[in-house]
């Protein structure tokens, strides 16, 4: 049985930072992710993650 993967605090950081891009702000996931380097998959699944409720958090708290 494989282990789970663990994120560091910088790794969830950086994507909470481009999640909040997308969804403080009009620019599009298409553009926050060319612009960071980040998959556009990847961070189309966090927002929809952060747009579903509380579950997931943005804040770095």
């Amino acid at each position: 049985m494989a282990s789970r993967r663990k994120f560091t605090e910088e790794y969830k950081a950086e994507k909470a930072e481009a999640v909040a891009l997308v969804v403080e702000s009009c620019r599009s996931v298409k553009d926050v992710a060319h612009s960071l380097g980040i998959h556009e998959n990847t961070l189309s699944n966090l927002v929809s993650l952060a747009r579903a409720g509380p579950r997931w958090n943005t804040s770095s708290e």
